[in-house]
């Protein structure tokens, strides 16, 4: 029997970029609450906005998260290089990160 003549593998083998945890393949969509919430963020910033603190809650809906959540995301997303904050009240994404979705 030659090679092309096998049965299909089944289970994590069958895909090599399977989650060997969940055997489920990797997924383009956050993880987790708190990478959502920051994707959500950048999403109000792409374009080279530059908006201020209250913009950016009301594009993102942020009035429906706990206010420690917004507060503990924006600080996470500085943190991270992932925003840039612009004085007291005014926020981009840096340039570095501009070219990434």
């Amino acid at each position: 029997m030659s090679r092309n003549d096998e049965p299909a593998k089944a289970g994590p083998d069958a895909n090599p970029s399977a989650d060997p945890q969940t055997s489920r393949p990797p997924t383009p969509w956050p993880h987790s609450r708190a990478e959502a919430e920051v994707r959500e963020i950048l999403h109000t910033l792409r374009g080279n906005h530059v908006r201020t603190l209250a913009q950016i809650k009301e594009l993102c809906w942020a009035s429906h998260w706990p206010e420690s959540d917004f507060t503990t995301t924006i600080h996470h997303a500085i943190a991270a290089g992932d925003i840039k904050r612009l004085g007291e009240d005014r926020y981009e994404i840096p340039e570095s990160r501009r070219h990434n979705p």
